[in-house]
């Protein structure tokens, strides 16, 4: 799955910063930008898994000399894009589970549109939770499944439909139930703060919608 993930970036990378950025038609680093600048003054690290080319880093006003910021893309396009940048962001190029960070290390670990094309979702979890130190944040969005909804009515879909341009083979998005999220986040060591439902943005005239889960790792 995960190098579906990057040919998909890949190829959507050259338009990436006009259609979710600059446009902000894609509201999920708007939402999670705001819960993250309460908490970047009293943190000295952060990682951002899938970090793409730091939409969310452009959101939130930081002292570069005060907090060391990691970010981790499994796009090499993208995450060169963000590598000029954001030279001074600790970049590194590949598949978040197979990347060592030091354990019991960052103050906050965000994951923003990323959740949602992992199919192992409970091992990413209890990754984040060794990476976290203890109290650290988890801030993260995820697309539900919610029944009867006219796009995110099933647990497993293709991402794409075949006549988009950056159509790839055997992509797919991953929902779960609210319900179920928070059971894996529990099971797991966290402790939920908060979660907002927002409209992320619209797909054949569909509105996606999305959660913004705040954690505490207990």
């Amino acid at each position: 799955m995960s190098s579906q993930v990057a040919q998909y970036y890949d190829l959507l990378s050259p338009d990436y910063d006009n259609i979710a950025g600059l446009s902000e038609i894609w509201k999920s680093p708007i939402v999670i930008a705001k819960k993250v600048q309460l908490l970047i003054n009293k943190s000295k690290t952060w990682l951002d898994i899938g970090i793409g080319t730091g939409l969310l880093q452009e959101r939130v006003k930081y002292d570069s000399k005060a907090i060391e910021i990691y970010g981790i893309d499994i796009s090499e396009k993208m995450y060169a894009i963000c590598q000029q940048k954001f030279p001074s962001i600790k970049l590194q190029q590949g598949d978040f589970e197979n990347i060592d960070f030091p354990h019991n290390y960052f103050d906050i670990i965000t994951a923003c549109g990323t959740i949602e094309f992992m199919p192992n979702l409970d091992n990413v979890l209890l990754k984040i939770k060794k990476l976290l130190r203890p109290n650290g944040t988890f801030l993260f969005t995820y697309e539900p499944q919610i029944i009867g909804h006219k796009i995110q009515g099933e647990a497993i879909t293709k991402t794409l439909p075949r006549h988009s341009k950056y159509y790839v083979d055997d992509f797919y998005t991953y929902r779960h139930s609210p319900q179920h999220i928070i059971s894996m986040l529990e099971t797991s060591g966290f402790k939920c703060i908060d979660d907002i439902e927002f409209v992320a943005y619209s797909k054949l005239d569909t509105d996606i919608i999305c959660h913004l889960i705040e954690t505490q790792k207990e």
